[in-house]
């Protein structure tokens, strides 16, 4: 994907506060199990068991689904989403359903439409068909060396990874091998001087483990305490 910019990681003189985009907060946070399917996913592509399958009125109106240990994830998606809205001058509307079984699902069809066309603009499938972000999404993304005079999507991609599938010095994805190539680079061209990416393809579903180093800035932004034991081996 490309050259490492320069950044904390080489010298330290970037010592800064990150500026906070909502819209790529938002799109951190997102499954992307197998992709993110434009017409919504179905059960089966969003990883989530246990629900019965939507309808196509139903499909149109879902943001996103959380599994139940996620519960206290929910309310900082749906804040990131209301950000956007307000800074788009428009209402999402959000409702937010808990099934019996736990899970929880966030429904809008404004939001779903803002996100969906994020993909849909930058047109890039995956294997399945499915969208895949990926670093076309990000402007500016190449060249950009971490500023702060000017909003960075990249660390507000990062923090919508973080708060949903972080710990500390480590992310988890499931079937999302997109998310991570994008999310590696983006940890690497912020200035992150040593990344890991461990890869489970025997399992189901296939597991991912993304272990960095974090600059004293991203340490800040993504809050990991300053005592959390260094990942390398």
């Amino acid at each position: 994907m490309g050259e490492q910019l320069a950044g904390e990681g080489d010298h330290g003189r970037y010592e800064f506060e990150p500026l906070l985009d909502p819209k790529y907060l938002v799109l951190g946070y997102l499954n992307e199990y197998l992709g993110r399917d434009l017409g919504q996913q179905s059960d089966d592509a969003m990883g989530v068991v246990g629900l019965t399958d939507p309808t196509p009125a139903e499909r149109e109106q879902i943001v996103e689904r959380f599994f139940v240990n996620e519960a206290h994830v929910v309310e900082g998606f749906c804040d990131g989403l209301r950000d956007w809205a307000t800074i788009e001058g428009a209402d999402f509307a959000l409702d937010v359903i808990r099934s019996e079984s736990g899970h929880t699902s966030v429904h809008s069809a404004r939001a779903t439409s803002a996100i969906n066309v994020c993909y849909a603009e930058s047109s890039l499938s995956g294997p399945f068909g499915r969208a895949e972000i990926h670093e076309g999404m990000f402007p500016e993304w190449e060249w950009r060396t971490p500023s702060k005079d000017c909003i960075d999507a990249r660390f507000s991609y990062l923090m919508g990874c973080h708060r949903r599938f972080g710990n500390g010095v480590m992310f988890q994805f499931a079937n999302a091998s997109h998310k991570v190539d994008l999310l590696v680079w983006f940890l690497k061209q912020v200035g992150c001087p040593w990344t890991q990416v461990q890869t489970w393809n025997h399992t189901i579903p296939n597991l991912t483990r993304v272990h960095f180093e974090p600059t004293p800035t991203l340490a800040r932004w993504l809050s990991i305490d300053e005592g959390w034991p260094s990942p390398r081996p």
